[in-house]
């Protein structure tokens, strides 16, 4: 029998969860975008994986939330990473040195749109990843 080829591309997928505030939840992040975003190209990947990782360890770091709350939204062209914590306090970049603050200007750098919503109980940050398909 002849040998199926390995598909391309990536099935559209979603993945919500609210995770303790405490240091595994960046690397929880990280492998629920690994898991809910096979297929997509590497580069995309190695990017979407920094971005959930500094989101998730800024709200860890910062917010003095019980929980963070982690979504992630594949479609066939867009990858969305959204995290939540109770502190509504506006973020604002702040002076990258060796000691950090760059953040915000990594996510602004990599990701193609990003935001913060400020709501009741806290805010949200999203960062968007336009996708493109490999060519078949």
């Amino acid at each position: 029998a002849a040998l199926k080829q390995p598909p391309t591309g990536w099935h559209p997928g979603q993945f919500r969860k609210r995770f303790p505030n405490n240091p595994l939840a960046p690397a929880l992040a990280r492998s629920a975008l690994a898991t809910t975003v096979v297929g997509i190209p590497m580069d995309a990947f190695d990017i979407a994986a920094l971005l959930a990782s500094e989101l998730v360890t800024n709200a860890v770091k910062h917010s003095t939330s019980e929980w963070v709350d982690v979504e992630i939204s594949l479609t066939t062209n867009l990858l969305r990473i959204s995290v939540s914590d109770q502190n509504a306090q506006t973020v604002r970049p702040r002076t990258p040195d060796i000691e950090g603050g760059w953040g915000l200007t990594l996510i602004g750098e990599l990701a193609t749109r990003w935001g913060v919503e400020r709501h009741s109980n806290g805010k949200t940050i999203s960062v968007e990843l336009d996708l493109h398909s490999p060519q078949a």
